[in-house]
């Protein structure tokens, strides 16, 4: 089993012993087992404990000047091979052992064990005796894939800690997990010091951030903590990509060992190309470099945009530029994609971009506003394109010498003008979201309240409410929903 800390490892070690009937030799590893002549001292213990060896076999393990590969490990493997009974040899933390010594005295005790006995191991890194195994079909291997838990788990470790869970509620926190016990066990915890309250559980959240940096982080070079932090900014995770984020040449390294260490980093593909950070541990990631290097992060996400735009990847560039405050650049790339993207029917994803830009960069930015107009008529939107191509009229009357932006809007003119009356007819200048939203505003209701109400951040509710304002030309929520009722988008 290799697994990143808090996948039951231990766990489900002591669980398969007590189902065993063979004999078990239990040994659970710590740093001071780092050194070949504790290791088979350790060993034989285990076996002698039993009843795999003699009670003098501990003390041919040690002695003034005994030669560890040369004496003692074959002696050890001696006994093993010629037990009587059959036996599991279980070894917990494995990855306690970092000593090639001690991977060469594992290795002849590994293979001393007789057919019909086995060799059960855990590790949170990975384990060097284990391709040797597994190119012979020797081996069989459980990883957090395997370990992970599902929504009946998670509804076990709610019921341990008294917290009552509903089957929606435990699937959704399994999936916000990613079936990790320990997160699971966390989210519990949280909720029974929540009053029994079931909350989103997050990286940042003090009891997951501290569990992370404790088992995790602490232990790694500061060299690797800072990779860690700053390519938490990335989805996914690539050599060249990183290398270019960081401004160095050290990421087919740093990859290689954090995938061998387990530190919660999952392969994406069999060449180890792409990688990405379980969700939870770049969540804590990320908080952490809020914490240590906030002056660094628009330069990162800046990096990364530049290497997606040269790769061939505008979209995920535009991602990156979002999280930073260059906002030319970010228009200049959203007003390229914005109508191949609602064309591919990622509509929702080009609102998204438009509400992070904001209406007050798009005003300053006729292209991009032109786009929408594009868009909007695409969708059938036509009063908004109308509304839009008043806009943009408005800009050229100040500003006449834009070129071809006065060509394109007398192109979009003649398309608005070619659906006849549909000025009249069209449908409402609001799209679906913003009608679902625009009851509300009757109401007593803050924004955030509305948000509950809809299920959606009050960062929406507030951005949709602006463009309703915009669109009807109102500065107020009465307003708005007088003007509304006028042209019967309410009551009627």
């Amino acid at each position: 089993m290799t697994a990143p800390a808090g996948y039951g490892k231990s766990t489900f070690l002591a669980q398969w012993a007590r189902a065993e009937d063979r004999r078990k030799a239990w040994v659970s590893l710590d740093r001071f087992d780092d050194d070949p002549a504790m290791l088979l001292v350790s060993l034989a213990s285990a076996c002698c404990r039993a009843g795999l060896g003699g009670a003098d076999l501990v003390a041919e393990m040690g002695g003034p000047g005994i030669s560890v590969l040369g004496r003692a490990a074959p002696r050890l493997a001696s006994a093993l091979r010629a037990s009587p009974h059959p036996f599991v040899l279980m070894l917990d933390d494995l990855h306690e052992l970092r000593s090639p010594a001690c991977d060469d005295v594992l290795s002849v005790v590994i293979a001393a064990i007789p057919s019909g006995s086995a060799l059960v191991t855990s590790s949170r890194s990975e384990q060097p005796h284990l391709p040797r195994l597994r190119a012979s079909g020797e081996a069989l291997e459980f990883g957090a894939g395997d370990l992970a838990l599902d929504a009946a788990g998670a509804q076990r470790i709610f019921a341990d800690a008294q917290v009552s869970i509903t089957s929606e509620q435990a699937a959704a926190m399994t999936e916000q997990t990613e079936g990790w016990p320990a997160g699971l066990h966390l989210a519990a915890l949280i909720a029974k010091k929540s009053g029994g309250q079931v909350q989103t559980v997050s990286g940042d959240d003090r009891y997951v951030a501290d569990y992370l940096y404790r088992e995790t982080l602490i232990s790694q070079p500061e060299d690797t903590q800072r990779f860690l932090r700053r390519t938490a900014v990335l989805d996914q995770l690539c050599i060249p990509l990183c290398d270019a984020v960081l401004g160095s040449s050290g990421a087919a390294g740093q990859l290689r060992h954090l995938e061998a260490a387990s530190l919660f980093v999952t392969p994406l593909d069999r060449r180890r190309e792409w990688y990405r950070y379980h969700a939870l541990f770049r969540e804590f990631l990320l908080a952490e470099l809020r914490r240590t290097e906030p002056d660094v992060i628009m330069a990162l996400h800046r990096r990364a945009a530049d290497w997606y735009e040269a790769s061939g990847s505008p979209a995920l560039a535009l991602q990156h530029l979002l999280q930073t405050t260059d906002w030319d650049r970010s228009m200049r790339l959203a007003t390229a994609l914005s109508l191949p993207t609602y064309n591919a029917g990622q509509m929702s994803t080009v609102q998204r971009w438009m509400r992070v830009i904001g209406d007050s960069n798009i005003e300053r930015f006729p292209p991009l506003r032109l786009q929408l107009a594009k868009v909007c008529l695409a969708v059938a939107e036509v009063a908004t394109a109308r509304q839009l191509l008043r806009e943009i009229d408005d800009i050229l009357r100040h500003r006449p010498a834009l070129g071809a932006l006065a060509k394109e809007a007398e192109e979009l003119r003649r398309a608005l003008a070619s659906r006849g009356g549909a000025a009249g007819t069209g449908r409402s200048p609001l799209t679906r979201a913003e009608l679902r939203l625009l009851p509300y505003l009757q109401t007593h209701l803050t924004a955030g309240g509305i948000a509950e109400r809809l299920f959606v951040s009050s960062h929406t509710v507030k951005a949709e409410i602006k463009s309703i304002y915009r669109k009807l030309g109102v500065s107020s929520r009465d307003e708005a929903v007088q003007k509304a009722t006028a042209i019967g988008l309410l009551g009627g």
